[in-house]
């Protein structure tokens, strides 16, 4: 395996995303869209904070 770091793909627009949920809540897929809650704002929160480790730098 490489030594490089693997970059994480672009994460879609905001909008792309409600739009996703909306869908899934919609349908009656509740347990797939708290999985899609939960794993977009843990991706926000661990990208806010690594701003903010930048910052202090």
């Amino acid at each position: 395996m490489s030594t490089e770091k693997l970059r994480r793909a672009a994460l879609p627009p905001v909008q792309e995303n409600i739009d996703k949920l909306e869908k899934a809540i919609n349908e009656g897929n509740f347990y797939g869209a708290q999985q899609m809650y939960k794993s977009i704002s843990a991706r926000e929160t661990e990208g806010n904070l690594k701003n903010l480790m930048r910052e202090k730098r």
